[in-house]
């Protein structure tokens, strides 16, 4: 049976837990040479580092419950709406981002079927909440729990992008059956684009901007802080076409980067999604991968980011 065939018998038997299955799409990635699909796996396979975004699929809902007292009366374990948290203490409270790896989530949804619970430490939240909840009352404890429907969701979504990308695959590519562990998959220019495409929309959505790691990418960017025309000329000599890095470079130079670390403003990421679809038709004769690692460090070093 090939490598391809093992996958999707693994994804669709419910039985197989989904660590060996990205194990061995882990391999999929490398023989078919793909980055963006390698780093999908890595994360999901490994958890998502500090520094990395987490897909909105693992930003799961919080439940907060807590203890009240006054001289008179105690209430304990009071259930405190999620409107009142991102009220008083932001919204980064309201939602957990989910970056352990998917072993770590399998042994955490058993320990909830074992009747465990699991959470954050809320307890910063005690002095923020006083006063605001009951107002004649202290709180003396917070408490922050996700649900194991919550976790469940995670491993579907990632079983069913798991699927979804196999099954498209087959359809566009359908050498792709043929790869074995040994024997990778045999790929002109236009197939690695389409292997691309499919996976940046199987497995991050088609109006998702996926930005890979430079790891795989030989160009090396060098324009000037500030300096617009060094800017297009840098991407013009690294492959992207004159108009295009004319257009983005207008958009880098009127914008600005978003205040975290992150070099996409919101006019220029809605410019990669409308152009990232035909570079993956090979357009630009290179992949959406490194086409976007291209344009990340451009505008980073434009920035001053870097």
């Amino acid at each position: 049976m090939s490598l391809f065939r093992e996958i999707q018998e693994a994804i669709v038997d419910s039985d197989t837990e989904l660590t060996p299955v990205l194990l061995k799409l882990r391999l999929l990635a490398d023989r078919l040479g793909s980055h963006q699909l390698e780093e999908w796996v890595k994360y999901e396979s490994e958890g998502y580092p500090s520094g990395v975004d987490v897909p909105e699929y693992r930003q799961i809902e919080m439940s907060y419950t807590g203890s009240f007292h006054n001289i008179a009366w105690k209430a304990d374990h009071q259930p405190i709406p999620t409107y009142l948290i991102e009220k008083y203490c932001g919204d980064s409270w309201t939602k957990y981002k989910v970056r352990e790896s998917i072993g770590a989530i399998d042994g955490m949804v058993r320990k909830m079927e074992d009747g465990g619970r699991l959470g954050i430490d809320a307890s910063n939240l005690i002095l923020k909440l006083q006063g605001k909840i009951y107002k004649d009352m202290n709180c003396t404890s917070v408490e922050a729990t996700f649900s194991e429907v919550a976790l469940r969701e995670i491993q579907n979504i990632v079983r069913g992008r798991a699927l979804e990308l196999t099954m498209k695959l087959e359809k566009e590519v359908p050498d792709v059956v043929e790869v074995t562990i040994g024997k990778s998959l045999d790929t002109d220019p236009g197939t690695a684009n389409k292997v691309e495409q499919v996976i940046h929309t199987a497995v991050y959505g088609s109006n998702a901007v996926v930005v890979s790691g430079s790891a795989h990418s030989n160009v090396t960017i060098n324009n000037s802080p500030g300096d617009l025309s060094s800017l297009r000329d840098e991407l013009v000599n690294a492959g992207i076409p004159h108009d295009s890095a004319e257009e983005f470079s207008q958009l880098v130079s009127i914008e600005s980067a978003d205040g975290k670390g992150k070099p996409f403003g919101e006019k220029t990421i809605e410019w990669l999604k409308n152009n990232l679809p035909a570079v993956a038709n090979g357009a630009w004769g290179i992949t959406v991968s490194v086409a976007t690692k291209i344009l990340e460090d451009a505008a980073r070093k434009y920035y001053g980011l870097d």
